[in-house]
């Protein structure tokens, strides 16, 4: 599996994951003080945003993720996890931001 292929994946899994982050109870607060904790690099709000680990959940061990792990070699299940997470954070991180963007009428920086 080439890199950009699991990247992909990755980012796919990661805007799913975002949409369970906010609900319909959220408050413009709320929003607001997370898209400023993005922006500061604050370790509470970062640290809050979903992360993905291979094997935390059902159906998210390396082999389900990715069908042909048995016949990859070393650097290629290395480039294929962390490609996978980069993906993973890069759709999360940016669906979260879009979202609480949106949600106060505010321009996307992106």
């Amino acid at each position: 599996m080439d890199a950009d292929k699991a990247f992909e994946m990755g980012k796919a899994r990661g805007e799913a994951a975002a949409s369970w982050f906010f609900d319909g109870n959220t408050t413009d607060e709320t929003y607001r003080r997370v898209l400023q904790g993005i922006e500061d690099g604050d370790p509470e709000v970062v640290d809050a945003l979903p992360q993905f680990s291979f094997g935390e959940w059902a159906g998210e061990s390396c082999r389900e993720v990715f069908p042909d792990w048995n016949t990859m070699d070393l650097g290629e299940q290395d480039t294929a996890t962390e490609s996978f997470i980069e993906g993973f954070a890069q759709g999360c991180d940016d669906t979260i931001e879009r979202t609480a963007r949106e949600a106060v009428g505010e321009e996307s920086v992106s």
